[in-house]
């Protein structure tokens, strides 16, 4: 019986040693590049430390201010020294960073004063960004059809509006402050379908989530909205889970579901809000459960239950008037013909 576990034993070592060995034989096929600070061969420049990198290097930026547009287009982490002081300033550019590869990762950055902060593009996926600081971008990340990113640990300030997204599904956004005067925190538009948000913080929003035009599938949990003016807005939009929230002192709206059909708000916290809950023109809203209302003005409202009927587009109403007018000139002349 000694032996048999002394044979287990040696044999956990091996293995150990072997994912050991492998791990770091891994690690030395990885170069590691590095910009600012003092050390012989850095580059002074985060785009060119990108451009003689490969697939699989990590990129360490110290701390400075960069000045510079930067195009990612290899498979790489690049990571700040701190997330306070190491600067990426996108004043004089379109936008701080442009994704043009799937599988990054960039981490502990300031990026601020962009049009775009960190653009995504369609078909671009697995992009990871975590613990960076957004300040005072118009958009501090837009997503325009790439999907299956992670935004984590973030801070959102004093931007215009905090991530918009664009025809896209299965992303995270998780465990982010979402904080001041931005005009929205979340937009999704257009097909924005299977992603989730939970663990994050707003305040002092206009929106702090705006989902909208066929964003469906979208779940919404355990997040903490306070001070905004409207907590979550869902605008034509179909099976929406919003569950384990709280929403504090939202001036007009914690919830409000215009349009939208087969949405599911249960064990949520409303606490001093202007209007806890409103239902506008929406219908088979399957699940409104075990919510609980403290010192609302006014904890639930229900508008009207309308099917879920949009307002054709201006194309379309002019193609009915063709035909109309096509069929009222046909009968007009049948009927002076057998006069």
């Amino acid at each position: 019986m000694k032996n048999s576990k002394k044979f287990l034993f040696t044999i956990f070592i091996i293995i150990i040693f072997q994912l050991c060995v492998t791990s770091f034989t891994i690690s030395l096929d990885n170069n590691i590049y590095y910009v600012g600070g003092n050390g012989n061969g850095n580059y002074s420049k985060i785009s060119d430390a990108i451009s003689i990198s490969s697939n699989g290097d990590i990129i360490f930026v110290f701390n400075g201010t960069y000045n510079e547009k930067i195009i990612l287009n290899k498979s790489v982490a690049l990571v700040g020294q701190s997330k306070n002081s190491t600067i990426i300033n996108g004043e004089y550019f379109y936008y701080s960073i442009s994704i043009s590869s799937s599988n990054i990762n960039i981490s502990n950055f300031l990026i601020k004063n962009s049009t775009i902060g960190i653009y995504i593009p369609r078909n671009k996926s697995d992009i990871h960004l975590f613990d960076n600081i957004f300040y005072k971008n118009t958009n501090a990340i837009l997503i325009d059809g790439g999907s299956s990113n992670i935004i984590s640990s973030n801070f959102f300030i004093n931007n215009s509006e905090d991530i918009r997204i664009y025809s896209s599904k299965n992303n995270q956004i998780l465990d982010n402050d979402f904080l001041t005067d931005g005009t929205n925190g979340i937009i999704f538009r257009d097909k924005v379908i299977n992603n989730s948000i939970f663990n994050n913080f707003f305040s002092d929003k206009q929106k702090a989530i705006f989902i909208h035009k066929d964003s469906n599938n979208n779940k919404i949990l355990n997040n903490n909205f306070s001070n905004n003016r409207y907590g979550i807005h869902s605008y034509f939009c179909r099976n929406l889970l919003i569950k384990n929230n709280y929403f504090y002192n939202n001036s007009l709206y914690g919830v409000a579901c215009v349009n939208s059909e087969f949405i599911n708000i249960s064990n949520n916290t409303f606490q001093e809000n202007n209007n806890g809950i409103l239902i506008d023109s929406s219908y088979n809203y399957s699940d409104l459960l075990d919510n609980y209302f403290y010192e609302n003005y006014l904890d639930f409202k229900i508008n009207s239950l309308l099917p879920l009927i949009e307002i054709p587009s201006i194309e379309i109403l002019f193609l009915i008037l063709i035909v109309i007018l096509s069929l009222i000139i046909f009968y007009i002349k049948i009927f002076f013909k057998n006069k």
